[in-house]
């Protein structure tokens, strides 16, 4: 599929979307380390009162109607995170890819697992290894 904007054909093939995408053998195993690793750390400490200072709390909500004071850790992984066991993982990608209508690129947002490492390579692995391949099929085409 592609979209046409002033003229020029742009595939949505060529479109990346980047997002917190953590995988685990288990979702309660991956919301474990997303919540309280590194990932909420970074959210509740960094992401959230920038968010909140630049007035944009509204682009992370689920429901406009949730209160500022809701948007936590816990809030992101419940809505906004791609996190969980594989399946999971996979059904959240197939989703998304669905409700903004294709994209060819899936950016990963970073975070320093420097403490655990072994957690963000066991997610890259199972990302890699065992949910890339279920998603093949999604080429932006």
């Amino acid at each position: 599929m592609s979209v046409r904007a002033e003229n020029h054909e742009v595939s949505r093939s060529e479109w990346r979307m980047v997002r917190e995408v953590f995988v685990a053998d288990t979702d309660e195993e991956a919301y474990d380390k997303t919540v309280n690793g590194m990932m909420g750390r970074m959210t509740r400490e960094y992401w959230l009162p920038l968010l909140g200072a630049f007035e944009f709390n509204e682009f992370i909500k689920a429901d406009p109607a949730h209160a500022d004071e809701d948007l936590s850790p816990e809030y992101q992984a419940e809505h906004n995170w791609i996190i969980g066991s594989v399946d999971t993982v996979v059904e959240k990608i197939e989703k998304m890819y669905a409700d903004v209508g294709g994209f060819g690129h899936l950016l990963l947002f970073g975070f320093d697992y420097a403490d655990q490492p072994e957690d963000w390579r066991r997610s890259m692995e199972l990302l890699g290894t065992e949910v890339k391949p279920r998603l093949a099929h999604l080429t932006g085409e």
